[in-house]
């Protein structure tokens, strides 16, 4: 059909359908030769995220809780210049790539940092020395690691929106000191 058109089709059908067959088949084309398919999840997130009204409204209600004055923001190794907020928290795990970090903190031995890792979060915890530094695992999920240590969006906000309120953290997850988590079997 598309081929017809090109050969037999006026100037303007034509530019029409090109129009649509790049529009269309560029994002479908795209999605199909990426490998890992959940590398997309960043882009359906913002999307989600910017776009539909159940987005705008999670925004809105992590933005009633109140981050102590004494918690910080750090993003990527750079301390947030505005307020700290969770709007700001928000932002910034919405926006974060593949490798990248957000820390909310009260010091440099105490906080909740998330680093975006194949399009979800790892999750880690540190309230003192090394041995109180510890990482997120879902509770009763699958055997494979990462089923276990990749948290979607909404999870992690959960997560940073506990933390901020001081309230208790989500019933989905467990914590496990860094140093034992060596010995959980990668498989």
């Amino acid at each position: 059909m598309i081929y017809g058109a090109f050969t037999v089709g006026t100037g303007t059908g034509k530019t029409i359908l090109f129009a649509l067959a790049a529009l269309l088949g560029g994002p479908a084309l795209l999605f199909l030769t990426r490998s890992p398919w959940h590398e997309g999840e960043p882009l359906v997130r913002f999307l989600r995220q910017t776009v539909t009204a159940s987005g705008a409204s999670l925004r809105k209600i992590s933005a009633k809780t109140a981050i102590p004055k004494s918690h910080t923001v750090t993003v990527n190794g750079v301390g947030l210049r505005r307020g700290v907020t969770m709007e700001a928290v928000y932002d910034a795990l919405v926006n974060l790539g593949d490798w990248s970090s957000v820390i909310l903190g009260l010091n440099g031995e105490t906080y909740v940092r998330t680093a975006s890792l194949e399009g979800g979060y790892v999750i880690e915890k540190r309230e003192g020395g090394p041995n109180k530094h510890v990482r997120a695992f879902r509770l009763g999920s699958g055997p494979r690691w990462d089923d276990r240590t990749i948290f979607d969006f909404e999870e992690t906000l959960a997560v940073f929106s506990s933390y901020a309120s001081k309230s208790s953290m989500p019933p989905f997850l467990e914590w496990k000191r860094i140093s034992d988590t060596a010995k959980v079997k990668l498989g």
